[in-house]
């Protein structure tokens, strides 16, 4: 964020002590996510795994497939190895 005098940009007051940071996410993670919006698009779950097993490293895919699963009754125990 700019600081100009004692406010910082969108009008919030910068108070002593305050230290103000971003993110700065490389170029593979900014493809990634953009995968995954487009993935997420599409309505198909499948598409999910596809995109795992290319960036298997990426938060919001991995989340992404838990609540899949978390939606389908008794999927969540194959991922456990359990055989029912």
């Amino acid at each position: 964020m700019k600081e100009s005098g004692d406010k910082v940009e969108k009008n919030w007051m910068a108070m002593p002590g305050d230290k103000w940071f971003t993110f700065e996410h490389s170029p593979e993670y900014r493809w990634d996510q953009a995968q995954f919006i487009q993935v997420v698009g599409m309505l198909d779950p499948n598409n999910l795994f596809t995109l795992m097993r290319e960036s298997f490293w990426h938060v919001d895919t991995l989340l992404q497939i838990g609540e899949v699963y978390r939606a389908q009754d008794g999927m969540p125990s194959l991922l456990l190895g359990s055989r029912t």
